[in-house]
């Protein structure tokens, strides 16, 4: 089993890098994988702090969705880059992510202030046309905001999504997911504090935020989901409980709210894999990560299955360090279109004469 397991590790790195297409990216502003030899393209550039990007096709139109902090912020020079607040930024590709727009001002962040943080959102598009923003503050439990599309890439004011378990001061939203099947909003969030875990509803509108609320597993972090080309709501989600060793389980759904086959899919004893995420391509599920292994650098690495039930040893896809300086990378989001899978994620790796420790979007992309 473990020897078809590290197979199956080269598979999916040979099935992510050949199969989807990437190809080697040239100009100043890459960087290059030493383990890969894949190019990495920045997307956002800037003093800022940029992460946890969003990506959701609406046509022709390509919109990478951030959070970005208010002011300057460099991790490496003391900056809390966890627990700073962030303004929610936008990106708009006509060519299918080839290459992006300015950054565009979605929303200030609603506050209150140093409570919700603003850093984590998941976007979303419904049958019809229209995209859903959830947004949350990602570093603390807080209110979960909601914001609709009133007209082509232009939002609603962010408002607070009622019922999702948030009662203030008591409980609150960590983190969030958001898949659509037809016109129906699916949200994955991370919650807490009375029952802490993983929890699925389907949202309504702003005005009737939720129904059918289930816990879907208590005591675990980070949810995120996807639906695969049979129609099948795959969440994943992590399990910290045996910290520094963080496992990664991933679950499935019928109807997107009543999950009950959880199973572990990654385990490196003494490694934290942190922020999974999950794609469908090409008949190969993958499942992306952000492996920490106390270093003082940090990773994303990917996982592949053809069942979503076998799943072979991670993975890393991106370098862990270079010319003597550790990168950090985590919050990876996958992007399919057809057999193609791009990557985004985010690294405060260097840039040009920027030195790292500013957060910034980054992508493995087929089109690079």
């Amino acid at each position: 089993m473990r020897t078809t397991s590290r197979l199956l590790a080269f598979a999916a790195a040979a099935v992510f890098f050949l199969g989807t297409g990437v190809a080697h990216a040239a100009g100043s502003s890459s960087s290059s994988s030493s383990e890969t030899g894949v190019t990495a393209q920045p997307r956002s550039t800037g003093t800022t702090y940029d992460r946890n990007p969003s990506v959701v096709q609406d046509g022709s139109r390509t919109y990478l969705f951030f959070a970005r902090t208010k002011t300057p912020c460099d991790r490496l020079a003391g900056c809390d880059a966890d627990n700073s607040d962030y303004d929610l930024y936008m990106k708009v590709s006509t060519n299918g992510g080839r290459t992006y727009g300015p950054d565009t001002l979605v929303a200030l962040n609603p506050g209150p202030a140093a409570i919700f943080r603003g850093r984590t959102i998941a976007a979303t598009r419904r049958a019809d046309g229209k995209m859903i923003v959830f947004w949350a503050s990602g570093a603390n439990s807080s209110a979960l905001y909601v914001l609709e599309e009133t007209s082509q890439g232009v939002f609603s004011a962010p408002q607070p999504v009622l019922g999702v378990g948030y009662v203030p001061g008591i409980d609150g939203v960590f983190n969030v997911d958001a898949v659509a099947k037809g016109n129906n909003v699916f949200v994955y969030t991370e919650e807490c504090c009375t029952s802490p875990g993983v929890y699925a509803q389907r949202y309504v509108s702003a005005a009737t935020p939720v129904v059918g609320r289930t816990v879907v597993a208590l005591n675990r972090n980070l949810p995120k989901a996807t639906i695969d080309r049979n129609g099948t709501f795959r969440l994943t989600y992590t399990d910290a409980s045996p910290y520094p060793t963080v496992e990664v389980y991933v679950d499935s759904s019928s109807d997107g709210l009543t999950f009950g086959n959880a199973h572990k899919a990654i385990s490196e004893v003494g490694v934290s894999h942190w922020d999974p995420n999950l794609a469908q391509a090409d008949g190969w599920y993958f499942l992306f990560s952000a492996p920490d292994d106390g270093s003082g650098r940090q990773q994303i690495a990917v996982a592949v299955s053809r069942d979503f039930v076998h799943w072979s040893q991670p993975v890393r896809i991106t370098p862990a360090s270079q010319q003597g300086v550790n990168y950090w990378d985590y919050w990876p989001e996958p992007f399919v279109t057809g057999k193609h899978v791009s990557l985004y994620y985010t690294s405060e790796r260097g840039i040009g004469t920027q030195p790292p420790g500013t957060g910034h979007v980054w992508s493995l992309s087929a089109h690079d």
